[in-house]
């Protein structure tokens, strides 16, 4: 336990102040160097043995990644010595074993067997290995190639290989990369082993250097600790008595003298307490005073500020910031934010006639009353002049309706100024965020617009619809032009070629129409397609496209150009009991035979109606002219039908040809849908098609017609007769190599 004494001493001698003499600083300084000693030898024992251990690991690693290899080396040659027959006699399914062998070995990444050529004959990657992941992210493709190429400069890796030889005849060879993982676990355990051991021995030394340690030094500095605390708490009477000659005791004595100072600074601190006490108390009053002012001053700035002086209302600035936070509020919510936006009628006249101050009476009394007709968390401002506005949160259009109207009930009544009553009436502009804006400023436009409208039609409120309107007036104008572009033939056809695979011939077109109009240029089909199918101008539309394709055709017939032409149909289309009538009207004016044309229904038309389709399908049939399926595998109920109708052909949706080589599932798709067109005797046309994969796998699952932007865009007739006077190869292969198509 320390030895504290209670003493009342108020000096040391001149001895005791001055410490021990020489001889005795040189027997501390000797005392101090053996504990430092003793920390140095630790240290470097420490170091040693870490050094020792290191070294210790390095070998292991070394001789692990020589075992390792051996293994795989060992691998590859058993593996090229057991695959030789199989190579030779291309027996893939024999070529697996090994590799399925190989699979189960843990240390194994990938393994290869190569041809002579450097082609993989097989293969096996284990794709669970994290790195094998990160090579396929990193080259954004699972191509073993570019898998083992990215993996070569990997550390992680080793790789081996063995020649295939048969004969002295070099067949190919196998290649075989293993992780070092399990060289990383067993030396880094072998690592942890040493480390514990050299953990221990260093232990062990601490606990005996911290014994020895803890008698010289830890008990004395204890003893000063506790005198801290008693000094801590303010009890300046307790000095620490250590009998020790080393710093120790040098620093006790030290801590006695600071003792002594901290007592007399103490009394001298208690006496200048008092006067401050005394100083602070009179300040405090004066600051607690002056910062009441300032901050009754400054709440008087920011509400001039943010309110209008004449009707205190929020102005222009603290409105928006109300309609900021009420847009964030219903974005969280999912609510919407009206706006009321009212001018009073006639009040300029007013003002001018009767004075300002008639005028401020009438805008302070609207104030109060449009106060008076919102709820508790709404708000009403002035943005200026005789312009009001009201913000309504969580509101629906019909509600913001209601809102206005009750406005208008509530400025009704006469404003009675001096005896003499006023009758204000307003116009107001009503918008809804997020129907018709976005942001607090736009919103305030809107309403302002709207307000304007309002004004112009003399009437009580507008709800703000001009972008209805500029669809309506952009409606109106395609809808009339689109008339007019029919009469005065504005429009035109582009024919995309269909390519037969099998005999690699252009064997048809398809007719697209185009509208070149005389303002705005080309129209995209899109635009006036489903308004002409919304409108009824389908009908002449089609009447138009089905006579200039004939036309056309029936031209290319004459020059010895043998095509079939493929015309879309509308559902009012196939409505209609004239069609047939009227195509065969065609067919004849134009001298072309039926089997030339090709019109194609989708798969929506026929369930939509299936009985009427039927009908006029089986009479357009019996002319000779050929049906078409188009958009065919949307659908879900036609397959019912399918061998019912009198169809000779059906078209694969583009959607599911455009992502043919990416999913297995669309192939599974298109793969059935050519398999049960060709179990029903119909040739099967994929439209949609951009690249050469799509042509392979297409004359693969035996498909008889292609068409797409791989081939050609939709051409004019001129540009069509010169793209069929190019020769096509017959080989899908070639076909599909063939760039003086694309």
């Amino acid at each position: 336990m320390p030895d504290i004494k209670n003493t009342n001493k108020s000096s040391y001698t001149d001895a005791n102040r001055k410490g021990l003499n020489d001889r005795q600083y040189d027997t501390r300084w000797h005392q101090s160097l053996s504990v430092k000693f003793i920390l140095i030898v630790v240290l470097l024992l420490s170091c040693l043995m870490s050094i020792f251990t290191y070294l210790n690991y390095q070998k292991q690693i070394k001789e692990l990644n020589i075992e390792l290899r051996l293994k795989g080396e060992s691998l590859a040659r058993l593996t090229a010595l057991a695959v030789v027959d199989s190579v030779l006699s291309f027996d893939f399914l024999e070529l697996e074993k090994p590799i399925v062998y190989l699979n189960k070995e843990s240390d194994i990444v990938y393994a290869i067997i190569y041809s002579s050529k450097k082609e993989g004959l097989t293969k096996f990657i284990d794709v669970e290995n994290p790195i094998i992941n990160d090579a396929i992210a990193t080259n954004g493709s699972n191509k073993i190639e570019k898998i083992v190429e990215f993996l070569k400069s990997k550390k992680s890796i080793e790789h081996v290989q063995h020649p295939i030889l048969y004969n002295k005849f070099n067949l190919g060879h196998v290649a075989i990369g293993m992780s070092r993982n399990s060289v990383i676990d067993k030396s880094s355990e072998l690592l942890y082993q040493k480390m514990r051991e050299t953990l221990f021995l260093i232990i062990i030394l601490c606990i005996t250097i911290f014994f020895l340690f803890s008698l010289s030094t830890l008990e004395p500095i204890r003893r000063l600790i506790q005198g801290l605390r008693h000094v801590s708490v303010g009890e300046l009477d307790y000095h620490v008595n250590i009998n020790s000659k080393n710093e120790i005791g040098s620093l006790a004595e030290s801590f006695n003298r600071m003792v002594d100072e901290l007592r007399q600074v103490h009394k001298d601190k208690e006496v200048a307490l008092a006067q401050l006490k005394k100083l602070n108390k009179g300040l405090e009053s004066d600051v607690e005073a002056g910062t009441h002012a300032l901050t009754e001053v400054n709440k008087e700035l920011e509400y001039v500020a943010m309110h209008d002086s004449l009707t205190q209302l929020p102005n222009r600035d603290s409105f928006l910031n109300e309609v900021t936070i009420a847009i964030e509020r219903s974005k969280r919510k999912g609510t919407m934010v009206g706006l009321v936006m009212m001018d009073l009628d006639s009040f300029k006249e007013i003002n001018e006639s009767k004075g300002h101050d008639v005028g401020d009476e009438i805008l302070v009394t609207i104030a109060k009353r449009l106060e008076g007709s919102i709820r508790g968390n709404d708000c009403v401002g002035r943005l200026g002049g005789d312009e009001f506005v009201v913000l309504i949160d969580n509101i629906s259009e019909e509600h913001l309706k209601l809102v206005a109207e009750k406005v208008v009930k509530e400025i009704e009544p006469a404003v009675v100024i001096a005896g003499k009553s006023y009758f204000i009436t307003a116009s107001m502009g009503l918008a809804i965020y997020p129907l018709h804006a976005n942001s607090p400023n736009d919103l305030l436009r809107c309403a302002d617009i709207a307000m304007y409208k309002s004004k112009e039609r003399k009437d009580e409120y507008t709800m703000y619809d001009s972008e209805l309107e500029i669809k309506k007036l952009r409606h109106v104008d395609l809808l009339g032009g689109l008339r007019v572009a029919i009469q005065e033939d504005q429009l035109f056809l582009e024919y995309q070629p269909k390519i037969d695979i099998n005999r690699g011939v252009v064997c048809g077109v398809e007719a697209l129409v185009r509208w070149m109009h005389p303002e705005r240029g080309i129209v995209p089909p899109f635009e006036f397609i489903s308004l002409a199918e919304n409108t009824g101008l389908i009908k002449p539309l089609t009447a138009w496209v089905l006579e200039e394709a004939i036309r056309q055709n029936g031209i290319w017939n004459d020059e010895g150009l043998m095509l079939t032409m493929s015309v879309n149909l509308s559902m009012l289309n196939l409505e209609d009991e004239s069609l047939p009538s009227y195509i065969s009207s065609l067919l004849q004016k134009y001298s072309l035979p039926a089997n030339r044309l090709i019109l194609e229904v989708t798969e929506t038309m026929i369930m939509a109606n299936p009985n009427q389709v039927l009908g006029t399908l089986t009479t357009l049939h019996e002319m000779g002219i050929h049906l078409s399926i188009d958009d065919f595998g949307t659908g879900y109920s036609s397959l019912a039908y399918l061998h019912k109708l009198p169809v000779d052909e059906v078209k694969i949706d583009r959607s599911f040809v455009l992502l043919l080589n990416e999913e297995n599932m669309n192939k599974s798709i298109v793969h059935s849908i050519i398999e049960l067109g060709h179990n029903l005797s119909l040739s099967v046309v994929a439209e949609g098609v951009e690249d050469v994969a799509t042509v392979l796998l297409l004359s693969k699952l035996n498909c008889d017609i292609i068409q797409g932007f791989y081939f050609s865009k939709p051409l004019s007739a001129n540009d069509l007769n010169h793209f069929c006077s190019q020769p096509i190869a017959k080989d899908p292969f070639a076909l599909a190599s063939n760039t003086s198509l694309q």
